[in-house]
Parts: structure tokens; C-alpha cells; sequence
């Protein structure tokens, strides 16, 4: 079994998987106007270690994103229509020893990874939501999947087994709930400083998983709203196999996340936020065909995820 090939799987399968105070209480939703437009820039890094046969393989990336934000528009039900457009990625990757490099402002057409990010940087994806975060509609961005699978390197059969784990983790309707957990941090209710609230996603991105959030208004000061947040994660693929990039596997992962989000008090709009993710569990791992044989693979994945959104 190619160890170097499982710890990169599942490093890359992961990482490819986003208040306030005194004695008023505060209707939290988002604020936005038509026109308005901001830059994002997001940092994830993440290290990964898988044991097998005594051994630990650590997988650590580093993946820096710029991204342009357009508001495009707010229609009479407060509803936000939103553009989003990839402008820099830049990835520094030490897989099992194999170290990889890519900043999409330089020009190398060498870099594996050139060939897959060309298909993103410059295209344009819209997503629909209603003033408390939820995703009512997103379009375009099946586009940018199928535009990095043609242009992914590998053989045919190759890009058809990264096409097919694609396809499962990045429907519509998964990539709407992937939004909604990202965005929907907004209390049901108008809240005061102290307040907490809950929600509850089920995702199925990569693999099934359960996300379970708590959030608590704890401040309101220079006109910024700060929510702290802790949530828990649950993963288990009930021993029904998923595909990850053509490895056959069952998962049983558990996990927390702890963060602080820090939203603009005049259109209450994320600003800034800082997110520590703790995951451990299993990966059974199917090989063979003739002989199938069932190999246990532990796992630890910590990622430390920072955002911060400018006005422009």
C-alpha cells in the first residue's frame, strides 16, 4: 500500500473542505447595500498525521487566498445577491517529505499545481442568501469545479475518479449547506451582550459529518461586534464506504472547533474571525480486489483558519 498516496489523499480531501451591547438588544442580520464591494483574505493551515504500522506520515499545508466580494443585489425581502472571484492562491504543501510550492502570481507552468488553479483564479460564483445567512441559491460554481478537474493533470481514468469524488462532495446541495454553515452565524433573535444561541448543520462534503455550534454575543466595542464560538464535529460513515479520489473508505471522526468572529457593528457583516479545529478518529481503508483487505488508519488533524474582509 502507498502510505505517501493516503496521507496525501486525505490531507488534500480535508483541506478542500466559512453581537454586541449594553442593555439594548440587537437584531442581528446582515446589512449590506448594493455596490458595495470587499476583499477577502483567508489563511488555512493545516497538519495532518495518519499512524500505520507504528509509523506517522504529517501532511502540512499552507493554502493563503485572496478573493473579491461584489455585492450585486439586495432586493425588497433583504435578500443579498453576492459575486465571489478568486484573484491569488498560494500554497506551500510538505506531504511525506514531498515538498510543493505555488503562488498563482508567478508563472510556472511546471508546478502540478499550476495546471488545477488556472481553472479558478478570474472566474466569477453567486450565491443567494436571506439577511440571517441562509443560502437560498448559489450558481456558477459547478462551473469552476468541472473547469479544475479538465484541467487537473492525470490520466483519463484518473480525472474521472477525482471527477467522481468531486461530484459527491460539491453538489448543489451540499455546497449550499457548506455556505450556510459558514455564513449563517446570526442569532434567531434580537440578542444583548451575554446572549448565546444554537444551530445545527449536517454536511456531507468529502464525508458525512454533523456540526453542532454554540455561539455567545460577548462584546460590543469600537464598533465591533464579537460572537465567540464552539462547535462540535461528528463524522461517521456508518461502515457504508465513501470515495475519496478513488480510495474505498469508512470514517469515524470526532472533533471541536473554537473561534472568535468579530462583525462590523453599522452592517453587521464579518470582519475579521480566528478559528482553531481539533479532528481525530479512524480511516478504514479498503485495498486489494481479489483479496480485499481492511487496513486502520488513526488520525489527528489540527487547522488554524484566520479571515479578514476589507471594504474596498
Amino acid at each position: 500500500m502507498n502510505l505517501k498516496r493516503v496521507v496525501t489523499t486525505i490531507s488534500v480531501a480535508i483541506l478542500l473542505f466559512a453581537v454586541i451591547g449594553g442593555d439594548k438588544a440587537f437584531a442581528l442580520s446582515l446589512a449590506v447595500q448594493k455596490g458595495e464591494k470587499y476583499n477577502i483574505h483567508m489563511s488555512n493551515e493545516q497538519e495532518t498525521v495518519v499512524t500505520f504500522n507504528n509509523q506517522e506520515m504529517t501532511a502540512k499545508q499552507k493554502m493563503d487566498m485572496d478573493c473579491s466580494m461584489n455585492v450585486l443585489d439586495v432586493d425588497k425581502d433583504k435578500n443579498v445577491t453576492i459575486g465571489y472571484s478568486y484573484d491569488a492562491i498560494k500554497i506551500l504543501a510538505d506531504s511525506a517529505g514531498e515538498k510543493i510550492a505555488y503562488d498563482s502570481n508567478q508563472d510556472d507552468n511546471s508546478n502540478p499545481f499550476s495546471s488545477i488553479y488556472s481553472g479558478i483564479l478570474g472566474k466569477t460564483f453567486t450565491v443567494k442568501l436571506d439577511s440571517k445567512g441562509k443560502v437560498l441559491e448559489i450558481k456558477g460554481l459547478g462551473d469552476i469545479i468541472n473547469s479544475t478537474i479538465d484541467n487537473a493533470p492525470g490520466t483519463g481514468q484518473q480525472k474521472q475518479a477525482l471527477k467522481k469524488s468531486l461530484e459527491q462532495s460539491f453538489n448543489d446541495e451540499s455546497l449550499k449547506l457548506m455556505f450556510q454553515q459558514s455564513m449563517n452565524n446570526y442569532p434567531p433573535s434580537n440578542v444583548k451582550v451575554g446572549d448565546t444561541w444554537e444551530d445545527k448543520n449536517e454536511l456531507n462534503v468529502i464525508f458525512p459529518m454533523v456540526i453542532a455550534s454554540k455561539y455567545k454575543f460577548s462584546s460590543e466595542k469600537d464598533g465591533m461586534l464579537t460572537v465567540n464560538m464552539k462547535s462540535t464535529i461528528n463524522a461517521d460513515t456508518q461502515n457504508n464506504p465513501i470515495d475519496i479520489m478513488g480510495i474505498k473508505a469508512n470514517v469515524v471522526l470526532n472533533g471541536e472547533i473554537n473561534g472568535n468572529i468579530n462583525m462590523n457593528k453599522k452592517n453587521v457583516f464579518l470582519q475579521n474571525e480566528n478559528i482553531i479545529q481539533h479532528i481525530s478518529g479512524e480511516m478504514e481503508i479498503q485495498t486489494g480486489t481479489e483479496t480485499p483487505q481492511t487496513i486502520t488508519l488513526p488520525l489527528a488533524i489540527t487547522s488554524t483558519i484566520t479571515c479578514e474582509i476589507t471594504k474596498k
